[in-house]
């Protein structure tokens, strides 16, 4: 009996040393071929300066899990894309989330674009981008796990009203810049 067809996780676990490496990933995840082509014609329209980012804001103004507003501030963003100022000349920020209006106050201080498609195409350019500021999702979240240059994420993970203590524990992904 081949015992990967009849045993499945189910839940939300975001916890990076829980999760596959990326050869186990594309063992199992097919991509429709439409999408992937659509993106990976998208993403040729971008050079190397270019830093995708994500916000999720209409249904974390009141999140699920009784946790109430859980949509980042705009402080995370500006620190970040200060420090990809930093590390990038010149850098280009295309932007993607469910409140593209989000991002209108900081386009006269940053080059940004904002994009919007279907959910299936923005998780598959957050997971194909080679740099990402990260929004708290597990959206964003499961799409950084692998194959990133450039990661931003923020230091309290879900937890963005209390800042004693990250959630969920494992929200890290090696290699991040953690923006309190």
């Amino acid at each position: 009996m081949n015992i990967e067809h009849h045993v499945y996780v189910k839940g939300h676990f975001p916890h990076y040393e829980l999760m596959p490496d990326i050869n186990v990933v594309k063992k199992y995840l097919s991509y429709n071929n439409e999408n992937f082509n659509k993106v990976i014609n998208l993403l040729k329209l971008y050079d190397k300066n270019t830093i995708f980012v994500h916000y999720r804001g209409t249904d974390f103004k009141n999140h699920e899990n009784g946790m109430g507003d859980c949509r980042l501030k705009e402080d995370y963003y500006h620190q970040s894309f200060e420090i990809s100022k930093s590390k990038f000349t010149d850098p280009r920020f295309v932007c993607l989330s469910d409140d593209p209006h989000f991002f209108e106050g900081f386009k006269s201080l940053y080059h940004i674009e904002t994009i919007s498609n279907p959910y299936e195409i923005d998780w598959l350019i957050l997971h194909l981008c080679k740099n990402l500021i990260s929004s708290n999702s597990s959206f964003c979240w499961t799409a950084a796990l692998h194959n990133k240059d450039f990661l931003i994420q923020p230091f309290y993970g879900l937890n963005v009203n209390n800042k004693s203590f990250q959630i969920p524990y494992g929200f890290h992904i090696n290699n991040s810049i953690l923006v309190k």
